[in-house]
């Protein structure tokens, strides 16, 4: 009986332990398999991560590559924008940039404003400002008004975002194309208003486009404060233009761009020593601006319009000449002044400024001509002009400015009619019709409000000369 008891409890007992042990096992292959099912899923976490990650990145890349492509589109459209203005302005060919600077406005109007994106931002910008000038060059002011808020709203966004001396630039050149559309549109104060913010955002800049921008906005504010009857103040503004320009040049001494700009401000100081009666400081002036013109215009022979200023610039100081009794002076001036306008008008017949100005040209040279008692060179100026002028007035009936020069013409042949021989009755009788003519387009001009004083105190000069004509012999 105990030997059975012993073999039950040694069987029990057995038992027991095979079970602890099978327990162990188990528990044992559990946490295998646990720790085996964490290492899985450790596993497929990091390989979802790494999923998301490449996705991520390959998302990124291709977002970078599209602002990339899009900035790079943006560049080539605005260097195509800013480079054909430039180029074209000269040409008198800013038309042509109307359909493109639209398609630009278009193309930017679809893009999403993306935040932190400056150089986007900035392109967006650019594009707005030379569209504002475009079409100030089309005479559209209220769109060029339009476009160049545009890019200043854009600028004042990014200069909020980071404030730095490169979007201070970007904002006053934004503000003084404002300021320029906004004094075509006669809103004068507010200009006037942008141009001072310039000249205080800019004051510690000197670098050469601050300093540009900055000689270009102190000619604006020069310009309003003289119209204002400020003459003082103007003419301290045109000095500080002359001034930083010339320090400009001292470090670019061949720089076109700055050279034009200092013959500008060189006309501008004349200007107002001329009003001030400091005449012969005012021609020194007059001279510097056009050797300027002359020697850049001897170098850039393409650019229309600096030959055309060039022009413009003997005619101002072959005037002064006149007005100083220098008439053997300003002869050569007007000489080259209308070489100049010929070369203009062959170069592109169809202009409408250069074929008028040809004309003008013409006129200017005979009341030379006449002064120095060259009468035949003085009549044949005057018929040359009168027959052009003609031309452009048949073509250009209701043009007001045209209409004037033509009363202008045949005014100047009358008198010159007259003092070209002895009264005779075939010779008062030409200058009788001469005037007569003229009187008439002022008259309808003045009946239409489109008649200025110069204008008017010709007209009365007419009037008295038709009243004393002499009885012809």
């Amino acid at each position: 009986m105990a030997l059975l008891v012993t073999g039950v409890v040694s069987t029990v007992s057995y038992f027991s332990v095979s079970n602890s042990l099978l327990r162990e096992q188990v528990a044992r292959q559990k946490a295998v398999t646990a720790e085996k099912a964490e290492a899985h899923h450790r596993k497929a976490a990091e390989i979802a991560r790494n999923l998301a990650e490449e996705k991520e990145t390959e998302a990124r890349t291709a977002r970078d590559a599209a602002l990339l492509a899009r900035g790079e589109a943006e560049d080539l459209l605005n260097y195509m924008l800013f480079d054909l203005r430039q180029q074209l302005e000269p040409l008198g060919r800013s038309r042509l940039l109307a359909s493109v600077s639209e398609k630009a406005e278009q193309y930017f109007a679809k893009q999403p404003v993306l935040a932190g994106d400056g150089s986007l931002e900035r392109n967006r910008a650019v594009m707005y400002y030379n569209r504002g000038y475009i079409l100030l060059a089309q005479g559209d002011v209220p769109g060029a008004v339009a476009a160049f808020r545009s890019a200043r709203t854009g600028t004042e966004a990014r200069l909020k975002e980071k404030d730095d001396a490169e979007r201070r630039l970007d904002l006053a050149t934004a503000s003084h194309g404002l300021g320029l559309a906004l004094r075509a549109s006669g809103e004068v104060e507010p200009a006037r208003a942008l141009f001072e913010e310039i000249l205080r955002s800019l004051a510690e800049q000197h670098d050469a486009n601050a300093t540009r921008l900055l000689s270009a906005t102190l000619e604006q504010l020069g310009e309003l404060q003289l119209r204002a009857g400020q003459a003082p103040a103007a003419e301290a503004s045109f000095l500080e233009q002359e001034s930083r320009l010339r320090e400009l040049a001292k470090s670019a001494p061949e720089d076109p761009r700055t050279l034009r700009a200092l013959a500008i401000a060189c006309e501008k100081v004349g200007g107002v020593l001329q009003l001030s009666g400091r005449l012969d400081e005012s021609l020194a002036k007059f001279q510097e601006e056009v050797d300027l013109l002359r020697t850049l215009s001897g170098q850039h022979l393409d650019d229309l319009i600096l030959r055309r200023n060039l022009a413009v610039a003997l005619e101002k100081l072959g005037t002064l000449q006149l007005a100083l009794h220098r008439l053997e002076d300003a002869k050569p001036q007007f000489e080259e002044r209308l070489r100049e306008s010929e070369l203009l008008e062959r170069v592109d017949p169809r202009r409408l400024e250069f074929r008028r100005d040809l004309a003008v040209a013409h006129q200017r040279l005979a009341g030379v001509l006449l002064a120095l008692h060259d009468l035949p060179g003085a009549r044949s100026h005057a018929q040359t002009d009168l027959e052009l002028t003609r031309g452009l007035a048949a073509e250009y009936p209701v043009d007001p400015g045209i209409q004037g020069d033509l009363a202008a013409s045949k005014c100047q042949l009358g008198f010159l009619i007259l003092k070209s021989g002895p009264p005779t009755a075939a010779r008062v009788a030409e200058a009788r019709g001469r005037l007569e003519q003229s009187a008439e387009i002022l008259r309808k001009l003045a009946a239409a409000g489109q008649s200025d004083e110069r204008g008017k105190a010709v007209l009365k000069e007419i009037e008295k000369a038709l009243r004393e004509l002499p009885a012809a012999k």
